[in-house]
């Protein structure tokens, strides 16, 4: 059994849907957590601070309906374009270098951005994620700036269209070769499992 999660790191409803799916496969120990980047906004060239009123009252739903902390001061900055695709090739770097580092990299990923505020399109702000989860930074950086990456990461954004993925958060069930959808958009762990038993039980 296979749980596939399309999400983007500066996906703010992502962020919220974070510790609901933490939950969701710490149910499930014998399930594999594969993560597709979807591509929210990448070579995105709009200031956040020209965004600022639309994303606060954004973030202010993500923080209602999920209860994950949010900081705003990032939304003020000038010169933070809001350019998805770095992060996004982060995670398909961590994933090379430690699928199983992968998760909670993109989650420290969020709480860095959402929270710290930290403008982790920066491979400097990068750099200090890679290194708090012990992956080599020297490796880190050849991967993250070669062609190589750059490709593998459209990849996923291209297999997240193909799929016709339109929101994220999403996740769906692969049993056998279906796919099954388990949520779009933020739902409650709770939730999920139900669907999922349900899925699984009508497939017998």
């Amino acid at each position: 059994m296979q749980l596939v999660y399309f999400v983007d790191p500066l996906c703010s409803w992502c962020y919220g849907f974070g510790p609901e799916l933490t939950k969701v496969v710490a149910a499930l120990p014998d399930a594999e957590l594969q993560l597709v980047m979807g591509g929210l906004r990448p070579g995105g060239t709009e200031v956040i601070a020209d965004m600022k009123d639309f994303l606060k009252e954004h973030w202010d739903h993500v923080q209602q309906r999920s209860g994950q902390p949010f900081s705003y001061e990032i939304l003020e900055d000038p010169d933070f374009v809001y350019n998805t695709e770095p992060p996004c090739r982060a995670v398909v770097v961590v994933r090379h270098m430690d699928r199983k580092k992968e998760f909670d990299f993109l989650k420290a990923l969020q709480m860095a951005f959402y929270y710290g505020n930290r403008p982790v399109t920066q491979l400097e702000e990068l750099l200090s994620v890679v290194q708090a989860h012990d992956l080599d930074h020297d490796t880190f950086t050849s991967l993250f700036e070669s062609d190589e990456f750059r490709s593998k990461t459209l990849q996923d954004f291209q297999y997240s269209a193909q799929l016709g993925v339109r929101g994220f958060p999403t996740l769906l069930l692969k049993v056998e070769d279906r796919l099954e959808t388990l949520c779009i958009g933020f739902q409650e762990s709770e939730k999920i499992l139900r669907r999922l038993e349900n899925l699984l039980t009508e497939a017998e």
